[in-house]
């Protein structure tokens, strides 16, 4: 698979971005620019969390999660069974 291809299928996959605020391992900027780049339905910036934010703020990202799961499940096209 090409890199475009790869691209491309970021774009048609829905995806829901939660990064936290104070990270030091991944710059805030590459958070914003992966999640706008992917095209995400939420994009969500944990205000004074760290780069384990699953850890430290599990809340706000099963908040996430959730509404991602419900998202697909309401837009889900019915699959045929083999």
């Amino acid at each position: 698979m090409s890199s475009r291809d790869r691209r491309r299928g970021s774009k048609s996959v829905p995806s829901w971005f939660v990064f936290p605020e104070l990270d030091k391992n991944i710059p805030l900027e590459a958070h914003r620019f992966m999640a706008e780049r992917a095209g995400a339905r939420e994009i969500v910036e944990v205000e004074g969390a760290s780069h384990a934010v699953p850890v430290s703020r599990p809340d706000e990202v099963a908040d996430v999660i959730l509404g991602a799961a419900n998202y697909v499940e309401q837009h889900a096209k019915p699959q045929a069974v083999r």
